[in-house]
């Protein structure tokens, strides 16, 4: 705490770790002083920045004495996940390196992604957008999709999957239209067509 304590000098400033909650005050009044908080004084740390005061009332309550601490947290440095579910599954334990890699059927258009962080402070993004949950479309092919883990100190980390969606095998026309007129029946064991156009021998 600085400046050293004097009975003088009314307002400190104390400087804590990222990891410190909270923060126990105690202090002892001169004999005709009485302190109005319970001692020890415990103080929650919410914020980077948090004031703690002591306050000394005479026996008589003709004078009172107020005493402010300043307690600033350092920012903290995490930026881990703790939770990477990807369909509900919990794909965490198997990344290595921060990269991820999973193949999924053709079928399947899209991916739901639920992600935590390991601080409250930090800030987590799915592709770029602030968020802890995003469904996201699947081309054919390889998606990579990255999540950033930013702390409070403004160090990121960043996750990388890779999510396959296998080509379709299926190589059948959806639809078929000659001269805006269209064929009503397409049968996929069929592959020629003979369609006979007005004015025509």
């Amino acid at each position: 705490m600085t400046p050293e304590f004097s009975e003088k000098i009314h307002n400190y400033t104390l400087n804590v770790g990222a990891d410190i909650d909270a923060v126990a005050f105690d202090a002892t009044p001169k004999a005709n002083g009485v302190i109005l908080e319970t001692i020890p004084h415990t103080v929650n740390i919410d914020n980077e920045s948090t004031q703690a005061t002591i306050t000394v009332n005479s026996k008589m309550e003709r004078h009172k004495e107020v005493y402010t601490v300043t307690i600033n947290r350092a920012k903290s440095d995490a930026n881990n996940l703790t939770v990477l579910k990807i369909d509900g599954e919990d794909v965490l334990k198997s990344i290595k390196d921060n990269v991820y890699t999973q193949t999924v059927d053709s079928s399947q258009e899209t991916i739901n992604i639920i992600a935590d962080k390991q601080h409250e402070g930090a800030t987590l993004l799915i592709n770029g957008e602030v968020t802890n949950r995003k469904d996201v479309v699947l081309d054919y092919g390889e998606n990579t999709i990255v999540l950033d883990v930013v702390s409070e100190s403004g160090k990121k980390q960043t996750y990388v999957l890779t999510i396959t969606r296998t080509l379709d095998p299926n190589a059948d026309l959806k639809s078929l239209t000659i001269n805006e007129h269209d064929f009503q029946k397409l049968d996929k064991d069929v592959l020629s067509y003979i369609r006979k156009m007005l004015g025509m021998k």
